[in-house]
């Protein structure tokens, strides 16, 4: 009676060590893939459309009816890193009607003429806009 008991908990716990050995190697198998492979000459594009938010909401429900798809520090930190990254000669604009308002659309002004002092172009394409864009 030990005795079985004893290997009940032995293939228990062998169960368990086996079971978090393969959801490890899926986690870093996941981590090394989200990576984005960035060629030389790569030009960013930056999709300005729609909402624009400061932050995504924390809850799911909130997120779903805000619809927000873009966080402005996003946008701030792609331009700086595409700013010191040598593969990257410079950033296209897709500019659709985003949904800012003044103080926002002025940091992205300010991140943009901050990136062309590193002597990288900016070319911008507008599609459909309001007077803020």
């Amino acid at each position: 009676m030990a005795a079985r008991k004893g290997w009940l908990i032995f293939f228990v716990i062998f169960g368990l060590v086996v079971l978090m050995g393969i959801m490890f190697v899926f986690a870093i198998r996941a981590a090394l893939e989200d990576k984005p492979i960035v060629k030389k000459d790569t030009v960013l594009r930056v999709n300005l459309a729609g909402l624009i938010s400061e932050h995504f909401p924390q809850d799911a429900v909130s997120r779903e009816f805000e619809g927000a798809n873009l966080q402005l520090r996003d946008i701030l930190s792609g331009l700086a890193k595409a700013k010191a990254d040598e593969r990257i000669p410079g950033v296209f604009l897709v500019v659709n009607n985003p949904d800012v308002g003044w103080a926002k659309a002025q940091e992205i002004r300010r991140a943009i003429q901050d990136f062309k002092t590193s002597g990288k172009f900016v070319t911008s394409f507008m599609e459909t806009c309001d007077e803020r864009a």
